[in-house]
């Protein structure tokens, strides 16, 4: 996916990235001063009560894996100087195509390309380019602000990417990018394709965790053990604990299961040492490829978590006082059409209906096909109660699913308390 930017997020916040082995070194694309194949210009604009001595930089990381859905790459394809009075105007030349290493084709459109953010420092070891944060170590230069919407805490994130496309095409997010360079602005769940001559503003806001995005633990996933991620602990902020994550009762074609999938976290590094249960049942700590610092609890019953009702949910840490939270289930609910096991001709449009669910805030489709190999189809939230898929092109078994969701969220906790019913049917000629 050529501009999956939640997905590019996620995998920061969540530490799921692989490492590319920079060990520190400044992964710089030496700028070349040619004809530029695209212009960027915008302000620069500190935050309230954020103070800039000295000159910035300014600089663009591309995240190669965002899109083949594997890990990124950042390289700094350009890096601009600039010293004044604040707010700034800049201007941005892109002398030259993204390089070799930052691209990787989209598996579904074949199509090669990356995603970039504009990042804005300041060269604190002055070796004229942004510079990765090894394992172990703490920023060595001081990220100033960027278009990600990294710390963004707001329920609409927004912000700007730049794609790069070797040839024209529609990405997986049914987005039409023309080749070359593209300029994405996006806001909560929309995203939009503009000129390029739009402009850009930056709020500098100085945010300790903007390092996320060139600190190579969150690429590995590894941190010393006693160590916060690349020294991300702000010492005139105490840390705060939170929860997020989701615990969900599935009832479908296999059975009735319950999973609880939680992190405990300070809003810079997971807990592994923590003793998380849900209803009196302890929740283990994550095995295999689930996120470092997770809980996640599956069982073949449905009886771990209250529908429609009071789910507890505490977090014991050592030194802390107990936490905790409370999580909604939204109630039963039944997909009314289509009906299982039915026949859905390929080349018509497939509307989706269900009853509604007691406390779900939100629902979300998705037609999965049996075969592993191909894509499913999930739907945009709704509030409705109904999901059209325009001639979704599927063929043979295809399991129907709706999710109802109800947001838990909490004092900056991030939970959510859902029902999955699901039924199988088969697309025909």
């Amino acid at each position: 996916m050529l501009m999956n930017h939640r997905l590019m997020t996620f995998k920061f916040v969540a530490a799921l990235l692989a490492a590319i082995g920079c060990s520190g070194k400044p992964p710089v694309n030496k700028s070349y001063k040619g004809v530029p194949l695209a212009t960027l210009h915008g302000q620069l604009t500190p935050a309230p009560g954020v103070t800039i001595d000295g000159p910035v930089r300014l600089a663009v990381a591309w995240f190669a894996g965002v899109a083949s859905g594997g890990f990124p790459t950042a390289t700094v394809t350009q890096d601009v100087i600039y010293q004044g009075t604040f707010p700034i105007n800049y201007t941005l030349d892109l002398t030259q195509p993204p390089p070799a290493d930052a691209l990787s084709i989209d598996p579904k459109t074949g199509t090669r390309g990356a995603l970039g953010v504009l990042v804005v420092y300041q060269d604190l070891n002055n070796d004229g380019a942004l510079t990765t944060i090894p394992v172990g170590k703490s920023p060595i230069d001081r990220i100033l602000g960027s278009t990600s919407f990294i710390g963004d805490t707001t329920d609409s994130p927004s912000g700007w990417s730049i794609v790069y496309a070797e040839k024209a095409t529609t990405d997986s997010n049914n987005i039409v990018v023309e080749q070359g360079f593209n300029l994405i602005r996006f806001t909560g769940d929309t995203d939009t394709v503009v000129p390029l001559t739009t402009p850009i503003s930056i709020e500098l806001t100085a945010r300790i965790d903007l390092n996320i995005l060139v600190c190579e633990e969150v690429w590995a996933g590894v941190s010393p053990a006693g160590s916060p991620i690349c020294g991300l602990i702000d010492a005139n902020s105490p840390p705060g604990i939170s929860l997020t994550g989701a615990i969900a009762l599935y009832f479908g074609t296999d059975g009735p299961r319950a999973k609880a999938v939680l992190s405990v976290s300070n809003g810079l590094e997971d807990f592994s040492n923590a003793d998380i249960s849900v209803n009196g049942t302890k929740i283990p700590p994550s095995t295999g490829d689930h996120v470092q610092g997770a809980y996640n609890y599956l069982l073949t019953s449905a009886n771990l978590f209250v529908q429609s009702g009071r789910n507890d949910v505490v977090v014991k840490l050592p030194g802390q006082p107990d936490l905790h939270f409370l999580v909604i289930v939204p109630d039963a609910f039944s997909i009314t059409t289509p009906t299982a096991a039915s026949n859905v001709r390929t080349d018509t449009d497939l509307t989706v209906s269900w009853t509604s669910s007691t406390q779900a805030t939100d629902y979300i489709v998705a037609l999965e096909p049996e075969d592993s190999t191909k894509e499913a189809l999930v739907s945009e939230t709704t509030t409705g109660t109904t999901m059209t898929f325009a001639q979704p092109k599927l063929s043979g078994n295809v399991t129907v699913s709706v999710l109802a969701v109800h947001d838990n969220g909490q004092d900056g906790n991030s939970l959510s308390g859902m029902l999955q019913e699901a039924e199988p049917i088969e697309f025909v000629p």
